[in-house]
């Protein structure tokens, strides 16, 4: 009876477990956060950044409308999106395409690479098509961002794996 108990106890922790990693892997997560600090030139004050990360292909509602309502419900000034747009296991570049054709029609969109980009060998494709929508891709660069008569930078930085995973040479 004890060894029962003990069975049924296992079970249901390990379906717990499970179900939170599903949950987590599937899961809108919206934080905001307000930065507020003296460098800042004064025409960005109030400025929205919408950072989108890890997306993995995931899809939320049919063509991600739900999340593509919450960042339009943000007003972003920006959209950052840093990395792992796709998943490099099941990659699906025409999802992540279709979510950023969207996603620049709220906000200009600016694109950092994430480890999963670095294991695919469609990466220079997916990047050109990235360019063709409109994405400003930073692969190790900086842009100027204006306002009025004042300037930011936004800098990108490749993920580290592109120096040891990046299966396809130079992009």
């Amino acid at each position: 009876m004890r060894k029962k108990r003990v069975i049924v106890i296992l079970l249901l922790a390990l379906a717990l477990v499970v179900g939170w990693v599903f949950w987590g892997n599937r899961a809108l997560e919206l934080h905001s956060y307000t930065v507020e600090t003296q460098k800042l030139p004064e025409s960005f004050h109030g400025f929205r950044i919408v950072q989108v990360s890890d997306l993995h292909n995931a899809q939320f509602g049919v063509e991600n409308e739900t999340l593509l309502k919450l960042v339009e419900e943000a007003k972003p000034d920006l959209i950052a999106i840093t990395g792992d747009l796709i998943d490099s296991r099941k990659t699906k570049i025409d999802v992540a395409l279709q979510f950023v054709e969207k996603a620049i029609q709220i906000a200009p969109c600016y694109y950092v690479t994430g480890n999963h980009e670095a294991r695919i060998q469609e990466y220079p494709r997916m990047k050109q098509a990235l360019l063709e929508l409109g994405v400003v891709v930073l692969d190790n660069e900086s842009v100027e961002l204006k306002k009025k008569d004042e300037k930011i930078l936004l800098v990108g930085v490749d993920d580290p794996s592109f120096q040891t995973d990046y299966l396809c040479g130079d992009a």
